[in-house]
């Protein structure tokens, strides 16, 4: 076998161990032919790339649930909503486990906005409704959101 062969050969196997991670799309050129080099001279089947995108899919629906608390459902790239979707159809996880990180979302986005108090003000918060889910749901009192804005309103004194 000549080097050509060989080199072709370690690149069509590496790019079908890149797929679990990449997705075909997600292949450089290079890997992609590399890929098409693997079918056509049989190194591998279609069967081993439809396996490794299948383990793409699980692989981007748990990457996308792991995202959830410090995103939001809302705030996730629309790919990783499909990897969403696809993870609750193919019982990856529950739609308790998306719900159980989107509180987990809303409980930091609260917490965030409140440390946001001290320097902004109440009134310049952009998610104010985070902070009255963060009231709402005792994660913090309302002395507490009052003590940051005196300390805004102390600063804005000086």
């Amino acid at each position: 076998m000549d080097t050509q062969t060989q080199d072709l050969e370690q690149i069509a196997r590496e790019a079908l161990g890149f797929v679990p991670t990449s997705g075909v799309d997600g292949l450089s050129q290079r890997s992609r032919e590399g890929l098409q080099y693997g079918l056509k001279h049989r190194l591998f089947k279609k069967d081993d790339v439809d396996a490794a995108m299948i383990k793409f899919r699980e692989y981007t629906a748990r990457e996308a649930l792991g995202f959830v608390p410090t995103s939001g459902v809302d705030g996730i790239a629309p790919r990783s909503r499909e990897g969403l979707q696809y993870g609750l159809k193919h019982k990856l996880f529950t739609q308790a486990d998306v719900d159980n990180a989107q509180t987990e979302f809303r409980e930091y986005q609260a917490r965030r906005m409140l440390g946001f108090v001290p320097t902004s003000g109440v009134n310049g918060i952009h998610d104010r409704a985070a902070l009255q889910y963060g009231l709402d749901n005792k994660l913090f009192t309302q002395a507490d959101v009052d003590g940051a804005q005196k300390i805004y309103e102390a600063s804005r004194r000086k």
